[in-house]
């Protein structure tokens, strides 16, 4: 007989999209990663070369090293991940994954890009895996387009790569990405990242230009370029510090006949139309003046109504 894999037999437990690969870890704690490797974010020890800088693996490929994985975070042409040992690695383009224990030339090999038909230049990449960190124990890499961010075991926020947002090609004083940076230089380590409420965070989602996460007091925050509104605090103003992203506007929810609404937000408000009673906070309007039933829809920011 011959062996045919069959799809969807391996179980995935992450995945993560990088701008044009991606890379999750299994079941069985193996990592692999598929798509565009011009720079070795594949992981798995190949790269392009001049003559063919663009090579693409087009099946999950898995990455190289016996370890077992728990979180991959795929950038642009960069990836890291974290082993069940809560080491931290990274691989594939140097400029966004400058290792902390060492410098460019002593661990990343040269790594040709060509730009186009006439034009070729080289970058500092290694495609296999290479340790971010001897120290800090990770719990968790979240990937951006040019930077990352870890959270320790003991929830310290970190991050590296790319910490500057763009205005025509041109970086200015208070155009930093990580949130209250000192500077908008590179991070070419992973560096602390402070937050001037104090918060510790549960989680990142990196975007470009800007981030956001939650906190563990499951708030959500933003900060960086802000030119569409990403950051979502109601203005286009690019944001050097976190902002917290506000509750979305009420619901409407029209209601006829007897009805009790509960737990509304941190509060509690119930309404008895029958006796037209009723304890409220800010959200909950629309009280009758007499007889049964609203005289008009009420509000319920959280939709939680019996």
């Amino acid at each position: 007989p011959i062996s045919t894999a069959i799809y969807g037999s391996i179980k995935w437990t992450v995945l993560s999209a990088g701008t044009y690969h991606t890379c999750g870890v299994t079941d069985a704690y193996a990592a692999y990663c598929w798509g565009w490797n011009d720079y070795g974010q594949i992981g798995d020890g190949n790269v392009g070369t001049a003559l063919n800088p663009m090579t693409s693996k087009l099946a999950p490929t898995l990455v190289t090293g016996s370890r077992s994985w728990v979180n991959v975070a795929a950038g642009d042409t960069s990836t890291c991940g974290v082993d069940a040992s809560y080491q931290g690695y990274c691989w594939g383009e140097a400029t966004y994954i400058y290792n902390d224990n060492y410098g460019y030339t002593s661990i990343y090999l040269n790594c040709y890009y060509q730009s186009s038909s006439t034009s070729t230049s080289y970058q500092y990449c290694n495609p296999s895996p290479q340790s971010l960190s001897s120290t800090l124990p990770w719990k968790g890499i979240f990937g951006g387009k040019d930077n990352m961010y870890g959270i320790t075991t003991s929830n310290i926020s970190y991050g590296w790569g790319d910490n500057c947002t763009p205005v025509y090609s041109s970086c200015y004083s208070g155009q930093n990405i990580f949130p209250n940076a000192s500077s908008n230089s590179w991070f070419t380590a992973p560096t602390a990242l402070t937050f001037k409420y104090g918060q510790t965070f549960s989680s990142f989602s990196p975007g470009r230009d800007y981030g956001c996460g939650i906190s563990t007091d499951r708030r959500a925050w933003c900060w960086g370029y802000n030119n569409y509104g990403q950051l979502g605090d109601g203005t286009l103003t690019a944001r050097t510090s976190e902002v917290q992203v506000p509750d979305p506007p009420a619901t409407l929810l029209p209601v006829t006949g007897n009805l009790r609404v509960s737990n509304v937000r941190d509060g509690t408000a119930t309404i008895s139309w029958a006796t037209n009673t009723a304890v409220t906070g800010s959200v909950v309007y629309g009280l009758a003046s007499s007889g049964v039933g609203p005289s008009t829809p009420v509000y319920d920011t959280r939709g939680s109504t019996t």
